[in-house]
């Protein structure tokens, strides 16, 4: 739940208005305060004083192509075996038990999410090499030499200080996911660092050369992964106890309507006297269900739906979309984190131990004037970096605000982006501008380096499912009810008729034998007695058989 409306509004107004705004961060600046002043200059001189203070926890680029280390020929995965059945109970998108997510869904998620980084960049690619492992090894393991990414279950693990700055918990401390680079120096395998656009740091520059992806699976996390469909509900997420009330109140509200219906029902059909003294069951039922075939098909069907409806739909449809974390922009997020990238909006409250100052958020000056890194800028991006955000950016209203609608004392305005901190319930799936410019100053592009996101976005329709259940299988039910139920009072009307028109026989049987009888004797008087009991026996049956046909 976040902070008042008013509030927040007065606080957004009040960023947008702020001189100073935040851009981009990396790891390297937001956990080890590194300076762009210093990684630029450490650039150009091509040498590293402080491997910390120095551009660097960023993966290598080789020179050969067929060198699959670092960033050569693609970044290999695997997916560890065990993963999907620890978290397939974590998706709260169900129709009762059945789960409408599978683990080939999941994986799709976790491509989707590669792709979202591949197709806004021609150096970064992602290959899986899992089946590869299988075979190589009888088993697929974080072990395997093939294996550059792992993408696992977090389990057991905590929250500390590094992994906060490339991972995200929620309000109870849980893991909701987390990337764990491994570090090493580019000397220690005997070569400089090689930068995408080919220009060579030294030997003691931090690289990044193996990686884990890590899903929260406790009880404390919940995923949905229709990122599409609950997208357009994170807009009300201030309204989720107004909804849950709504929900509420219209089940009530169903329930009374039923309870007078049924109430009306029973008292019009039994008298007073019939209640508390000559309760006659049979009649009563069957008036009751004569009444019943009179009420209105379109309000019954509302009421039903009143009591069906609501709250399943509360529950099923609007709770996951507000309490649960996006699966595909978790994983889109957390390989910001295995790129090297920080969190923007947080970025100077996540600096290490003895690693003060913090570093700055930023923004390259060339690629935010939507033009490409050529020449001299693309062979030292980081000469046009500048702190904060341009001028005119536009600033994400929600980026200063933590899960629990407070803002967040370090932020001071941030540009839209996949990798402000999850913990905010982010929908995001598809690269922004600040993270597109990102990408293309840590990893530069000298031949084709994107102005504006490319993204694709998948209909999964998961969504539309849990509201076709919750709306439309009530409407159903409540109208094959009410057919049903016509058609048993028009039966047992018609069964009625049949006993009367039997006993109408009857009698005119014993009326013929009286009649009969009577011909001996036959007198006026006679005559004229057995002509009104023929009338009245007529005219009685003719309105019992009108009552029951109606």
């Amino acid at each position: 739940m976040r902070g008042r409306p008013a509030v927040r509004e007065m606080l957004r107004a009040l960023l947008c208005t702020l001189p100073l705004s935040s851009g981009w961060t990396t790891v390297q600046q937001s956990a080890f305060g590194a300076q762009y002043g210093a990684i630029s200059d450490s650039i150009a001189s091509g040498s590293v004083a402080n491997a910390d203070k120095a551009l660097g926890r960023l993966w290598h680029m080789p020179a050969a192509v067929n060198d699959s280390s670092g960033l050569g020929q693609g970044i290999a995965w695997a997916w560890d075996p065990l993963l999907c059945d620890a978290l397939l109970p974590r998706f709260d998108e169900r129709i009762g038990a059945s789960s409408l997510v599978t683990c080939d869904e999941i994986k799709q998620a976790v491509t989707r999410a590669f792709n979202a980084w591949s197709s806004n960049h021609r150096f970064l690619n992602f290959y899986e090499v899992t089946d590869e492992c299988e075979r190589l090894d009888g088993a697929v393991s974080e072990e395997c030499e093939l294996v550059e990414l792992w993408i696992s279950s977090a389990g057991d693990k905590v929250m500390t200080q590094m992994l906060d700055t490339s991972g995200d918990s929620n309000e109870d401390g849980a893991i909701i996911a987390v990337a764990q680079p491994l570090f090493r120096t580019a000397g220690s395998v005997g070569r400089p660092f090689r930068m995408t656009n080919g220009v060579l740091l030294p030997p003691a520059t931090i690289e990044i050369y193996k990686a884990h992806l890590l899903f929260g699976t406790s009880r404390h996390n919940c995923w949905y992964l229709d990122s599409y469909f609950c997208s357009g509900f994170h807009r009300w997420s201030g309204l989720e106890a107004l909804l849950l009330t709504l929900s509420i109140l219209a089940f009530f509200a169903a329930v009374v309507g039923w309870g007078l219906r049924l109430y009306f029902m029973f008292t019009s059909a039994t008298s007073a006297k019939q209640i508390f003294y000559r309760w006659d069951f049979d009649k009563t039922w069957d008036q009751a269900m004569e009444e019943a075939a009179r009420w209105s098909m379109l309000l019954t069907t509302i009421l039903f739906v009143g009591i069906f409806v609501p709250l399943p739909m509360y529950s099923m449809v609007f709770k996951p979309c507000f309490s649960c974390f996006d699966f595909e922009a978790a994983a889109v997020h957390e390989l910001g984190h295995v790129l090297g990238l920080g969190h923007p909006n947080t970025a100077r409250a996540e600096v290490g131990s003895g690693y003060a100052p913090p570093g700055d958020n930023v923004y390259q000056s060339v690629l935010a004037s939507e033009e490409q890194l050529t020449g001299a800028n693309c062979q030292n991006p980081w000469l046009r970096v500048a702190n904060n955000t341009p001028p005119s950016a536009t600033l994400d209203p929600d980026g200063c605000y933590d899960q629990s609608g407070r803002l967040i004392a370090s932020c001071v305005g941030v540009r839209p982006s996949v990798m402000l901190d999850f913990a905010q319930f982010r929908p995001m799936a598809c690269l922004q501008l600040d993270d597109l410019e990102a990408i293309q100053t840590v990893y530069p592009d000298c031949e084709g380096s994107r102005l504006t996101p490319s993204c694709t976005r998948t209909l999964l329709n998961l969504g539309l499912a849990n509201v076709a259940v919750c709306v439309l299988v009530p409407v159903i039910i409540a109208l094959l009810v009410q057919r049903v139920l016509r058609c048993f009072i028009s039966q047992h009307n018609r069964d009625v008729i049949k006993d009367l028109r039997h006993q109408l026989a009857l009698r005119a049987e014993a009326l013929a034998g009286e009649a009969a009888a009577l011909r001996g004797t036959s007198t006026p008087r006679n005559t004229e007695a057995m002509n009104a009991a023929k009338r009245q026996l007529h005219d009685g049956t003719e309105r019992q058989i009108t009552t029951e046909r109606i």
